[in-house]
This record gives C-alpha cells, sequence and structure tokens, in this order.
C-alpha cells in the first residue's frame, strides 16, 4: 500500500503547483499520470465486483506487467508521454 500512497501524495503536491502555477500545463499533467498510476496499483491489490479477469484487464491498461513487459495494448506509461507531448 505504500506505493499507491507515494502516488497520490506526490500527484497533490503536483496539482498544488499547477494551482500556483497555471502557466506550466506540464503539472497538472504529471498530477493526473502520478492519480493514474495510483489506481493501477490499487487495482492491482483489490478486485473489483465485476471480477478478477475484468479488473486485471483494467489494471493493465494503466501499469505494465512486470513479467511479460507492456501490455499489448495502450499502456498508462504511454497515454501519460502522449498528455506530455500535447502539453508542451
Amino acid at each position: 500500500m505504500l506505493n499507491p500512497t507515494i502516488a497520490l501524495v506526490l500527484g497533490a503536491v503536483f496539482l498544488v503547483l499547477w494551482f500556483y502555477q497555471r502557466h506550466r500545463p506540464y503539472l497538472a499533467v504529471l498530477a493526473a499520470s502520478y492519480w493514474l498510476s495510483a489506481i493501477g496499483f490499487l487495482l492491482q491489490h483489490f478486485t473489483l465486483p465485476i471480477g478478477m479477469a475484468p479488473t486485471k484487464l483494467i489494471s493493465n491498461l494503466w501499469s505494465r506487467r512486470r513479467d511479460h513487459g507492456p501490455a499489448p495494448f495502450l499502456t498508462g506509461e504511454a497515454l501519460c508521454a502522449a498528455l506530455v507531448a500535447l502539453a508542451c
């Protein structure tokens, strides 16, 4: 539970920074990226009411599987990289 907590704290810090420096859109992207990362971490630990397989599918959308490399569909890292590229 340490990883999601750290990701949520860093997301909150970047969000507060963005509120003070709105001319820097990458701070909002970093906040969103850390929150999405926290969601991925939490989905690795808990199962949603929809079942184990759909929960793991959703989790792999946000994060990378350690044993098989990136998921075969849009990963959270690719989404965050696209958001950073659009923000700059």
